[in-house]
């Protein structure tokens, strides 16, 4: 399954399966419901794709095989190790986009979530946006919040294909750069936000 040489045997892929849908369950009942909780907090943004909170199951066990390639991993411990099985996406006017994220930052952390990783990429050239990971309140489970306005989610939308592919590592030299060209060229006329220096990266 997946590009390259990622295989998980019968017994993997029953786990990870399994694994699937524990995740999905969770989701369900307590992470989508969480964040539709700090959704609710503030009707001048939005919960952009909540239809796409999870990660297709063949897309989570191409990662999962992934990890399995380091000695010693078993298949829990490598779902562990994927930050977007679950995902979502919080879209703000450009104008109040900052303000916005860091009050969303608190709601997300009243409601028991533990951020673990937070970047701020505004001044990325392949990439705009804030990117964030969290641990879900008691299981742990990881799942990803970016942070968008209308035309930054829109380039996203534009290169994920091709973020894929460069991820993938099947690539030429020549199609990478292509591709990371391509990336550029459709963040290049994003305007950054005001107030975007305010929202730091963590851990610092």
């Amino acid at each position: 399954m997946g590009e390259g040489d990622r295989r998980l045997s019968p017994e993997q892929n029953a786990e990870a399966a399994k694994c699937a849908t524990d995740l999905r369950d969770e989701a369900i009942r307590l992470i989508g419901p969480a964040m539709d909780r700090v959704a609710a907090a503030d009707p001048d943004r939005r919960l952009a794709g909540r239809e796409h909170m999870l990660k297709g199951e063949d897309r989570l066990k191409e990662k999962v095989a992934d990890e399995l390639r380091a000695p010693g991993i078993k298949v829990r411990q490598a779902l562990d190790k994927v930050a977007d099985g679950v995902r979502f996406t919080l879209e703000y006017p450009s104008e109040r986009y900052a303000e916005g994220v860091l009050a969303d930052v608190d709601r997300i952390k009243a409601e028991g979530f533990q951020l673990t990783k937070l970047k701020n990429l505004w001044h990325a050239d392949q990439y705009k946006g804030v990117n964030s990971q969290w641990r879900a309140p008691e299981t742990g489970s990881r799942c990803e919040i970016q942070f968008h306005t209308p035309e930054s989610l829109d380039a996203k939308e534009l290169t994920h294909q091709a973020y894929e592919r460069i991820r993938g590592k099947s690539l030429s030299p020549e199609e990478e750069r292509g591709l990371t060209d391509f990336q550029r060229r459709a963040n290049a006329p994003l305007v950054t936000p005001p107030g975007t220096d305010r929202i730091r990266n963590f851990p610092e």
